[in-house]
């Protein structure tokens, strides 16, 4: 028998309301593009005001809750990225968490 792998988030009911209020703020204000890429999804913010800054601390929590997705923060051209990648099985959830 094979093991599968968890694709889950870690983080309990009481925190998730709190890190989604962080996402929505930093998205809705910086957000130029979101698309899907083979093992999950870009998305790119326009830079400034603390926005590298606080993508980047985002992006170390999840690491830590989100223990099977990847989360690379990237700059250029004035822009910043993210890419949150996971194995086959964890794809549609990375996309999910994203859409």
């Amino acid at each position: 028998m094979r093991e599968l792998p968890v694709v889950a988030c870690s983080l309990s009911a009481g925190e998730r309301p709190e890190r989604r209020a962080r996402w929505r703020a930093l998205l809705e204000g910086a957000l130029l593009e979101r698309r899907e890429i083979p093992a999950g999804v870009r998305l790119v913010l326009a830079s400034g005001g603390g926005v590298e800054q606080e993508l980047r601390a985002l992006a170390a929590l999840e690491r830590h809750c989100c223990a099977f997705a990847s989360f690379e923060v990237g700059n250029a051209n004035g822009r910043v990225t993210l890419d949150v990648t996971s194995s086959p099985d964890g794809v549609a959830a990375v996309r999910e968490l994203f859409s």
